[in-house]
């Protein structure tokens, strides 16, 4: 079981990757531990059907391909979306299983299957999903209070290729960066990119992302106006004796970033730019920003996203949003992306210690902040320290103490 749970993990990331660069998103039920699927935005719809048959003479017999409206009798009892789990599911969709037995050659194996049968399909024009379930009318502009448009580019427009620009920081490290109109992921073709380029510091930023997510594969809503991206760094260009406390000193760069470049408008009294723990920024409670952080193939990959102009509505029991532009904070996405990459490659060749970055840390923290555990409980907490490893310590409504490691609050 550990080996095919494994291995679900190697399928889901390949699959991310593949789909992140033909503008098509990864469709993953976080209650379901066996299946994936791979929407099929960009095949021709007359197509959609033949990619599964050529998938299968290739000898692949267990994905399935699921044709979007498909209608169908069975025993007189009409079908509307046959095959889907609802009636009107709005792609069309490869399903994957990942069965036990399955194997990490298996895996590699029907990806250069699957590439080839992709090839060979007839040319389409990307028809990229809806960013979110949210419509683009709910989406306002909080300085001039004009509806942000949320709505995916037209079908005849196809993803353009990034911008490239390279260059070296003052620490002597090389730097570059790839930024996109529109992308699923930048946490996933941050992944690809790093093959790419051999700098030790990859940035992949993009206006747009189809499939931004956050902790536990929470959505991250990505509409136009703020910032989205991944630095990737490698394993070597990171200060290795606090590596423990990378999503701290991360929140601490993001900040910085954030005070650096915003140019505040002198008739607004903005509230302080703080900290949640373990790597949100907050003002006057709202989240403004927030980082993710993987580890994979030599990498760490630091998911960062800003809300500049735009605080995207919370679906669900999560920290409302705020945005730089609702306090009176100016800021350009290109110099916010371009701040935090100097901001970060300085603080990982700096020689702060623990304790100085434990301290810096916890002076810049909210402290009144209630918060509430993610598992399910909603119990109150509300932080009254951290300890040297990170950890904080909390006080619950009784008066008792609890020190967390690895749990999300909202």
């Amino acid at each position: 079981m550990k080996s095919r749970q494994a291995c679900l993990e190697r399928l889901h990331t390949m699959l991310s990757e593949f789909a992140s660069v033909r503008g098509e998103r990864v469709l993953r039920d976080p209650r379901n531990d066996i299946s994936l699927a791979l929407t099929l935005d960009t095949i021709r719809e007359d197509q959609v059907t033949a990619l599964g048959s050529q998938i299968f003479y290739r000898n692949i017999t267990g994905p399935r391909v699921v044709r979007r409206g498909t209608q169908q009798t069975v025993c007189k009892i009409p079908f509307s979306g046959y095959g889907s789990h609802c009636n009107e599911f709005p792609h069309s969709y490869l399903a994957l299983a990942c069965a036990i037995g399955i194997t990490n050659d298996d895996i590699d194996s029907f990806f250069k299957r699957l590439e080839a049968v992709w090839r060979s399909l007839p040319p389409s024009k990307l028809s990229p999903t809806a960013v979110s379930e949210v419509s683009a009318s709910s989406l306002t502009d909080a300085k001039s209070g004009e509806p942000v448009s949320n709505e995916p580019p037209p079908d005849d427009e196809e993803i353009p290729p990034p911008s490239v620009v390279k260059g070296t920081l003052m620490s002597g490290a090389g730097w570059c960066s790839e930024h996109w109109s529109r992308c699923g992921s930048t946490m996933d073709v941050a992944r690809v990119a790093v093959q790419r380029h051999p700098e030790d510091f990859v940035l992949v930023s993009a206006d747009l992302q189809t499939q931004g997510r956050g902790t536990k594969t929470r959505e991250w809503l990505s509409p136009n106006g703020n910032v989205f991206m991944t630095l990737a760094v490698r394993d070597s260009s990171l200060a290795h004796s606090r590596l423990h406390l990378l999503p701290l000193e991360t929140a601490l760069v993001v900040l910085k970033t954030i005070q650096t470049v915003s140019k505040m408008n002198s008739s607004t009294n903005c509230p302080p730019v703080q900290l949640k723990w373990p790597n949100d920024v907050v003002i006057a409670k709202k989240k403004v920003a927030g980082c993710l952080i993987e580890n994979s193939s030599g990498y760490f990959f630091i998911g960062v996203g800003i809300n500049v102009q735009v605080a995207p509505p919370v679906k669900d029991e999560g920290r409302q949003s705020g945005c730089l532009q609702e306090f009176g904070m100016q800021a350009t996405a290109l110099d916010l992306r371009e701040e935090f990459v100097r901001q970060f490659a300085s603080a990982m060749s700096s020689n702060n210690s623990g304790p100085e970055l434990i301290k810096e840390w916890r002076s810049l923290v909210d402290w009144s902040l209630e918060m509430r555990k993610r598992d399910g409980s909603l119990t109150e907490v509300r932080g009254v320290d951290v300890n040297d490893f990170g950890n904080l310590i909390v006080r619950h409504e009784d008066g008792t103490q609890e020190t967390l490691v690895a749990d999300y609050l909202w």
